[in-house]
């Protein structure tokens, strides 16, 4: 069996948990992933919860980098609390919630995930429910009509051969994806948990060996490449702050001084830069005449507006394929006067500097925005590095983390009183030996303790470091 750990492609986890316990259980070892071992979508089965805990979940996942749609229903009661599905999907992904469905011991969760259809399902192990949930998944499919990629995935407590899933798969063109192992269940002898995708899709499935509760984690791996959202940025430039010898109202007069500046002139200064960029000199119009006897294309730069010559009609631009282009030369001219008028601002506020103002480098930041190369605002993208959480998070941390979920895994299976191989396997890793339940809680209030200390003294380094930056900002305006 492979591990869950992330190769290529898109990857899908797929577990039932088992309750709010297994799901909490599963988020830590997430958490102590590294980002490239992270999955792209989890499917997780069997989860109740109350809105508090709802809100606990997502917040959780959130630092994470993952978006949560949860699909109990209302029909499907466990203890007082709505049961059902649950599903996380990247912030990397563009993702959106289509439709929930369900029936009294079952769920299913449809969510468009890269244009991909993405479906979570769950049915109790019994003949009617399973049939049930197969009616579900067809009439999510026939109402959505979908047209692209297909993924079901989830916890279907029957086998493939003969079952009602299979038929419902087998009208919608979908067929499930093998593994090479004999059970779901870490102590079982059939295969209920697994995927199902459509025919144009390259897929390989196996079974983690984390154990995160009674049923085996089922990885899916998809052979596509999805453009990540957000995955560029806009490259950055240096921003105009306010002088510190000015106050907010003499640096605005300073701006609008500069701005009348520019209206008296024309804007030639803006105007020559602008019609010398080769982006802006089309190939139609080399080697004509221009008004004023010029031959240089750009010679309209030094004319009256009056005399450039009237534009062609919007139909024509649209079909010469020059829309888009008239769009970004507006952008480009209104950037370049917006930046010609600060840094005419900035030489204006220079000439204001009050006697005895001693604040050297207040006056060279101004002085190094003046005298900047930045001529225009700047619309190009580069790629952007995600954060692996939204904090960045130590080593030591991580494995104290993963330790932390070790243990409480290990307490539930003792409180249980499972003393089975795996569990035996766990205290020998954790402890070198078999230990008793008073030991384990101890080690766990230890470790909670001292990743406790770690996260406060974090957040306390955190807090300061924003402090410094918020006055460096009011120091700079």
């Amino acid at each position: 069996m492979e591990s869950a750990s992330k190769n290529s492609g898109a990857q899908f986890w797929s577990v039932n948990v088992g309750g709010l316990t297994g799901l909490w259980q599963l988020a830590n070892y997430v958490l102590g992933c590294l980002t490239e071992e992270r999955p792209d979508v989890l499917l997780v089965q069997e989860v109740a919860f109350r809105p508090e805990q709802l809100l606990g979940i997502e917040k959780f996942w959130d630092k994470m980098g993952y978006k949560v749609y949860e699909g109990t229903h209302s029909g499907y009661i466990s203890h007082g609390l709505e049961k059902g599905v649950i599903c996380f999907v990247r912030f990397t992904l563009k993702s959106s919630r289509l439709l929930s469905a369900g029936q009294s011991r079952g769920a299913l969760l449809c969510i468009d995930v890269e244009g991909c259809l993405v479906v979570n399902s769950y049915a109790f192990p019994e003949w009617s429910c399973q049939q049930d949930q197969a009616v579900l998944l067809e009439e999510a499919l026939v109402s959505l009509d979908w047209h692209h990629h297909v993924v079901v995935g989830g916890d279907l407590n029957e086998e493939w051969s003969n079952s009602w899933i299979s038929i419902c798969a087998a009208m919608n063109g979908l067929d499930v994806v093998p593994m090479d192992t004999d059970s779901t269940r870490w102590n079982g002898k059939k295969i209920l948990d697994y995927f199902l995708v459509d025919q144009g899709l390259n897929a390989k499935a196996w079974t983690s060996q984390v154990k995160i509760a009674d049923h085996k984690m089922v990885v899916l791996e998809l052979d596509v490449t999805w453009n990540r959202e957000n995955g560029q940025r806009f490259c950055g430039y240096k921003n105009f702050h306010k002088p510190g010898w000015l106050k907010v109202e003499e640096w605005q007069a300073c701006f609008d001084e500069a701005v009348q500046l520019g209206i008296g002139s024309g804007w030639l200064e803006v105007c020559y830069d602008l019609n010398h960029n080769a982006k802006w000199v089309h190939s139609d119009f080399q080697g004509l005449q221009w008004p004023g006897g010029g031959t240089c294309p750009r010679d309209r730069c030094y004319l009256k507006p009056g005399s450039w010559g009237s534009l062609d009609d919007v139909n024509t631009l649209h079909s010469q394929g020059y829309e888009q282009d008239m769009v970004d030369y507006g952008w480009d001219f209104l950037s370049r006067k917006v930046i010609w008028s600060l840094r005419q601002a900035c030489y204006i506020a220079l000439l204001r500097i009050p006697e005895g103002y001693e604040e050297v480098d207040e006056i060279k930041k101004v002085e190094d925005l003046l005298n900047s190369s930045q001529k225009r605002g700047n619309n190009h993208i580069q790629e952007r590095a995600f954060p692996r959480t939204a904090t960045p998070c130590s080593i030591k941390l991580r494995k104290l983390r993963r330790r932390l979920g070790r243990l409480l895994e290990l307490l539930t299976q003792l409180r249980r009183g499972r003393e089975d191989i795996e569990t035996n396997k766990l205290c020998f890793r954790l402890f070198g030996g078999w230990t008793d339940i008073g030991q384990v809680q101890m080690e766990v209030k230890k470790l909670q303790d001292q990743i406790g200390v770690i996260e406060k003294s974090q957040r306390f380094l955190n807090i300061r470091n924003w402090h410094q930056r918020i006055q460096g900002g009011k120091i700079s305006r």
